[in-house]
């Protein structure tokens, strides 16, 4: 009974530190909810959907805003990197809203001598994916957010002991491949590594941003989505010289 007590007591602190609920909780206790990513909250902030309870701002997250979060992340400093005092990526992107990067071009060129050079939008890439945030997203995102032992025992990085035990209880989960686009030719403006699950028979894509210098680290923690084919918007994230030229010579790309 004490142990559970207690547990329930560090639940309501975990909650007011995240903002579900706040100090006075006390005067309105008995109306508490627990959320489908364990937390409390009031029944004035929160949504039911397909049966299970979220907080309505906290727990809802678009795909917009979680890529957003990713890409302002502090992946670290190290000082044998090459990134100085404000040169690592995520450093780079400090400042700018999520505004911002919605305002940013899909794809620039620009033409050095005879090279022309392409830089493709790392949001607008995954934010064309067909990417959506569902039950199984929402809690493992939460989980890997706020855990500590990254040992997970699976094949992709950016993994949490938690998260990971989180979906091999609930679910039948198979990585299917993991990648870097470091590793290949990738037009991207900063390096995603990932890996594709199959969750249930559904397909999710799991994915990290580099935010640091060197590719060997520095990466966010890994955010799950679940993918949708019919949302997806092909954008190519690697076009040959000959590709681009063609495409300028038919109109379809610009020269910056």
């Amino acid at each position: 009974m004490k142990s559970e007590f207690i547990q329930l007591l560090q639940k309501v602190r975990k909650s007011i530190e995240k903002g579900y609920i706040c100090k006075n909780w006390h005067s309105y206790k008995d109306d508490l909810t627990e959320t489908a990513t364990g937390y409390f909250v009031h029944p004035d902030d929160c949504i039911y959907e397909d049966g299970d309870f979220y907080h309505k701002d906290l727990d809802t997250k678009s795909v917009k805003q979680t890529i957003y979060e990713m890409l302002i992340e502090n992946t670290g400093t190290h000082f044998l990197d090459s990134g100085g005092d404000n040169g690592r990526q995520w450093q780079r992107n400090q400042g700018k809203t999520l505004q911002d990067f919605e305002n940013q071009a899909p794809e620039t060129i620009t033409k050095k001598g005879d090279y022309y050079e392409r830089s493709v939008s790392v949001f607008h890439y995954l934010n064309s994916f067909g990417l959506e945030i569902d039950k199984t997203s929402r809690i493992f995102n939460d989980l890997n957010e706020n855990a500590n032992n990254w040992d997970a025992d699976c094949d992709a990085y950016g993994v949490s002991v938690e998260a990971w035990n989180y979906l091999e209880c609930f679910y039948n989960v198979k990585v299917l491949r993991t990648f870097n686009t470091y590793n290949g030719d990738s037009d991207l403006s900063q390096i995603i590594q990932g890996a594709w699950l199959q969750i249930d028979g559904e397909q999710y894509f799991l994915c990290q941003i580099h935010g640091g210098c060197d590719a060997r680290g520095g990466y966010t923690n890994a955010r799950l989505f679940k993918y949708n084919e019919c949302l997806s918007e092909f954008m190519s994230e690697y076009k040959s010289q000959d590709e681009i030229a063609q495409e300028i010579e038919e109109g379809f790309l610009m020269v910056n």
